[in-house]
């Protein structure tokens, strides 16, 4: 018979091999986006936990990739839809950037120091545009 000490040795043993075998599970999130160009940031990690935590379908194309743009000058390319479906990612269609949002809508975007994603700005505006024709 094992003493009292060896058998709470052995179940915190067990207790920390399970809790180890859980977090590597599940912190194997499959990605749902390429980062294209890192800019010579200093962290990195923080553009990926922030992505990591955001819902990012309202700026994913159906069947093309589309290039997030940060502040920075960290790029950002989102897997279509199509391809986290093939890969066996949900993905809510309804949420999709339409096929024909035209290249005028180009946000930019940043981290905050909470980690969040921010959608900073948009570059071009129909305003602008419509402003400059009127210029011309």
């Amino acid at each position: 018979m094992l003493s009292n000490t060896t058998t709470m040795k052995l179940r915190a043993l067990f207790a920390f091999t399970l809790l180890l075998l859980a977090s590597v599970a599940f912190g194997q999130q499959e990605s749902t986006y390429v980062i294209t160009k890192n800019a010579n940031v200093n962290n990195i990690n923080s553009y990926t936990v922030a992505l990591d935590g955001a819902n990012l379908d309202q700026y994913r194309l159906l069947d093309k990739r589309r290039v997030l743009t940060f502040v920075s000058g960290v790029e950002v390319e989102l897997l279509s839809a199509n391809e986290l479906t093939a890969k066996g990612i949900t993905v809510n269609l309804q949420k999709l950037a339409p096929a024909d949002t035209p290249v005028l809508h180009r946000s930019t975007f940043k981290v905050a120091p909470t980690g969040q994603l921010i959608e900073v700005q948009l570059a071009n505006s129909k305003r602008a545009i419509h402003q400059k024709a009127k210029d011309n």
